[in-house]
């Protein structure tokens, strides 16, 4: 943690992981966005590609389903 601070001037370190209660941790972009789509996460970025939750559920997810498939196609991730 020391080296840490020295190097970023923040004196802590967070071990978290990516997953839900009960399942795996995340290990590629297509779990990453699952868990997303199934979580209270607002945000998912991944290799600097964002994709943001509307905040108001909209009666369509098409913007929400545009900017995934955008994410896939900039990681050259086949959608499942």
């Amino acid at each position: 943690i020391f080296a840490f601070f020295e190097k970023t001037g923040i004196p802590a370190v967070l071990n978290t992981s990516f997953n839900l209660h009960g399942e795996p941790i995340v290990a590629n972009a297509v779990d990453a966005v699952d868990v997303f789509l199934r979580s209270s996460l607002k945000h998912l970025v991944i290799d600097g590609y964002s994709v943001e939750k509307p905040q108001a559920q909209p009666r369509s997810a098409d913007g929400l389903v545009s900017q995934v498939q955008d994410l896939f196609r900039h990681l050259r991730v086949d959608s499942p």
